[in-house]
């Protein structure tokens, strides 16, 4: 029942987010990388006007590895 409720957005861009979203976290399934634990640590890194990294390196692929 519950996926259901979510093929139905009010807007494109809703819907468009939504999507972004559960991509990130398919991501992070695929390798092996705690979503919790790695978007926790990238809103930190977002927030952090010293973080001098790139935001490429954010994406699951790339965290893992610098973890």
């Amino acid at each position: 029942m519950r996926r259901r409720n979510f093929l139905f957005a009010d807007t494109h861009d809703t819907a468009q987010n939504a999507a972004m979203i559960y991509s990130l976290f398919a991501s992070c399934r695929k390798h092996q990388v705690n979503p919790q634990d790695w978007l926790l640590d990238i809103l930190r890194k977002m927030n952090d006007p010293n973080y001098g990294g790139r935001f490429s390196d954010l994406l699951p692929n790339c965290w893992k590895l610098n973890q």
